[in-house]
């Protein structure tokens, strides 16, 4: 009697060890997972008009306002959090002035004239500003309207260029199809600048949308010249009978640009409009 409830015993505990593993992983296979949550940022590209608008000793020294345009890339931190790192570039031009030289350069031979050149030229002087900016973003998760705040650090090139351009009509002086005869860098400066900016994103479409901001942005010290100055510069041409139309040397053109390049701290307030699209 006390045998047989032993065996009774030890077969119902082997039953129970086999059947609880069993259990366990049954359990296991249909205990629903916690699902995981979705992403919900994603890499941004911006490409935005900005204009620059000089404050402070910048704007005592210079009337002109910058235009131009620039492109950004933004990298979420996390795929979860609306926090981004951003590089991007841009180029704005402090006023442009040009110049046009219409002239007929005669070819003779002693007192006899054998023919005329027509000398049609276009001399364009633009001062340039080029950015280039690291920044951080936080951006308000919300689905319509996204306000946004930036940390912005970087670098701006100031520089001073006259392009000389063929206006005639049979492009005589050059075979560039810009129509582009010679350059000269007149001055040229580097400064660093940092700052903070604000701005909405407006949701346009599923992955578009309408970007408003602006920025202020402390420059360091440069030298350029302002669009007033270049405005008074003279450009002649002093070519001679030796004149070669298919090999315009730069002694044939000359350039008189009076006067000492400005400098003072660069700081300014930048204004931009464009579009901003997410990729997913």
């Amino acid at each position: 009697m006390f045998n047989k409830a032993l065996y009774s015993l030890l077969f119902i505990c082997l039953l129970t060890a086999g059947f609880l593993p069993l259990s366990a992983q049954t359990i296991s296979h249909v205990r629903p997972q916690k699902p995981k949550a979705e992403r919900s940022e994603f890499p941004l590209v911006d490409i935005s008009f900005y204009m620059g608008i000089p404050i402070n000793a910048y704007a005592d020294n210079t009337d002109a306002l910058g235009f131009g345009l620039k492109g950004a890339f933004y990298m979420p931190f996390s795929p979860r959090v609306p926090l981004y790192f951003g590089i991007g570039f841009g180029g704005l031009i402090f006023g442009s002035n040009g110049q046009y030289i219409n002239e007929n350069l005669v070819i003779s031979a002693g007192s006899t004239v054998i023919g005329t050149i027509p000398v049609n030229l276009e001399a364009r002087t633009n001062n340039w500003m080029l950015n280039g900016l690291l920044s951080v973003r936080y951006k308000a998760p919300l689905e319509y309207v996204q306000p946004y705040v930036d940390l912005i650090g970087g670098g701006s090139y100031l520089y001073t260029r006259t392009v000389l351009y063929d206006r005639s009509n049979r492009g005589i002086f050059t075979t560039n199809e810009n129509d582009e005869i010679n350059s000269r860098t007149l001055e040229s400066s580097f400064t660093y600048n940092y700052g903070a900016g604000a701005g909405f994103l407006i949701r346009l479409a599923d992955q578009v949308y309408l970007n408003a901001g602006a920025a202020w942005l402390k420059g360091g010290k440069a030298k350029y010249f302002d669009k007033e100055q270049t405005a008074q510069w003279d450009i002649q041409f002093t070519g001679s009978g030796n004149f070669d139309p298919n090999n315009l040397n730069s002694d044939d053109v000359s350039l008189d640009y009076a006067g000492e390049p400005k400098k003072s701290t660069t700081d300014m307030i930048q204004v931009n409009l464009g579009v901003t699209i997410k990729i997913f």
